[in-house]
C-alpha cells in the first residue's frame, strides 16, 4: 500500500478488517449450524464433543461482538455525502454514507481503474445514480469473480479489494459487470438522497 498516505492505509486496513470479521462471523455461523444438525442425529457419546465445537464457534463470535457493534452503530449515524466532483455529476450527487468510507472508495476505484475511460460516464435517474467505467479489456468474468479475476482489480492489494468490496457494501453500491460487443464495462448504482 506503499501509493497510500499513512491516514489511508489505516482506513483501508480498518474496512478490510470490518470485511473479514463479517466472513468470519459467516463461517463460524455455518460451523456452528452444521454442528447442531449433525448433534441432532448422533448418539450421545458423540453429543458432548459436537458441543465444544458449538461453544467454541460461540465463543469466538462473542469476541467479534464490540467490533459488529461499532460497525453498527456507525452505520446508523451515516449522513448525506456528496460524491467526488471529479464525475463531474451536475447537479451534485449526495449519498447516504460514511465521508471517510466514500473518500477510501474512490480512492480504491480510482487505482484500481487508472486506465479506464476518465470521467466515466455518469448518468442520474429515477433517484439512482449510476456510474459507468470502460475497462480496457475483455474478460468474462461472472460479478462474483470481479474482484479476483478481472485485470484492473489485480492492481489492488488483497487487504484493499476486501477494503473496496466492504467500502461498496457500506455505502450500499449495487455493483455490475457488463459485457457489450467485446468491451467489458463496470457500473456502479447507488439510490440518491
Amino acid at each position: 500500500m506503499s501509493d497510500f498516505e499513512s491516514n489511508d492505509s489505516w482506513s483501508v486496513i480498518g474496512l478490510a478488517s470490518t470485511a473479514l470479521l463479517h466472513e468470519l462471523g459467516n463461517h463460524l455461523n455455518r460451523i456452528g449450524l452444521q454442528a447442531f444438525l449433525v448433534q441432532r442425529k448422533v448418539d450421545a457419546a458423540l453429543k458432548s464433543d459436537l458441543q465444544v465445537i458449538r461453544d467454541d464457534c460461540k465463543a469466538a463470535a462473542q469476541l467479534m461482538q464490540p467490533i459488529h457493534e461499532q460497525c453498527q452503530d456507525r452505520q446508523s449515524s451515516l449522513g448525506a455525502v456528496e460524491l467526488p466532483a471529479s464525475l463531474q455529476l451536475s447537479p451534485s450527487v449526495k449519498i447516504n454514507a460514511d465521508p471517510e468510507t466514500v473518500r477510501i472508495l474512490f480512492s480504491l476505484l480510482q487505482r484500481a481503474l487508472a486506465n479506464a475511460e476518465m470521467p466515466p460516464l455518469t448518468s442520474i435517474d429515477a433517484g439512482y445514480v449510476r456510474i459507468r467505467y470502460t475497462i480496457d479489456q475483455t474478460s468474462s468474468s461472472s460479478s462474483e469473480e470481479l474482484w479476483e479475476e478481472i485485470g484492473p482489480f489485480q492492481r489492488l492489494s488483497t487487504l484493499e479489494r476486501w477494503a473496496l468490496q466492504r467500502a461498496m457494501r457500506e455505502t450500499a453500491a449495487k455493483c455490475t459487470v457488463m459485457h457489450i460487443e467485446q468491451q467489458v464495462y463496470f457500473e456502479v448504482e447507488w439510490s440518491i438522497l
